[in-house]
């Protein structure tokens, strides 16, 4: 089996997807079609909060609302409740502030799990 393959099969079996968003996330036309494969997969379950994005490079496809009409899926990253770590890039990874973003990132998927019964 390909790469390709066993990551079309991982989505099918994946509960959430959380992408880290940079410039080249947009770029990559592999992180566009696992984004597209997994949005088709969040629809099909009749869900909203199943990808989570994180936010660690900025990009005007996200910053700058007449880009994201350009490109749905842009929009649809933004549409989503997302953590922005921007500004976390650089901190020490033993950080309190850190380890207040992955504390906040756990609480999302502990309450998606919640709602997934």
């Amino acid at each position: 089996m390909n790469w390709k393959e066993l990551i079309t099969k991982s989505i099918d079996n994946a509960t959430f997807l959380i992408p880290i968003i940079t410039p080249g996330f947009f770029k990559s036309k592999n992180c566009r079609e696992e984004l597209e494969l997994f949005i088709k997969r969040e629809k099909d379950l009749k869900r909203n909060d199943l990808i989570l994005p994180v936010y660690y490079v900025s990009t005007p496809l996200i910053d700058n609302p007449e880009n994201r009409i350009k490109d749905n899926l842009a929009q649809i990253i933004a549409d989503h409740q997302f953590a922005d770590w921007r500004k976390l890039r650089f901190e020490d990874m033993n950080s309190i502030r850190i380890k207040e973003a992955l504390e906040g990132l756990a609480i999302q998927i502990r309450k998606a799990m919640e709602r997934l019964r």
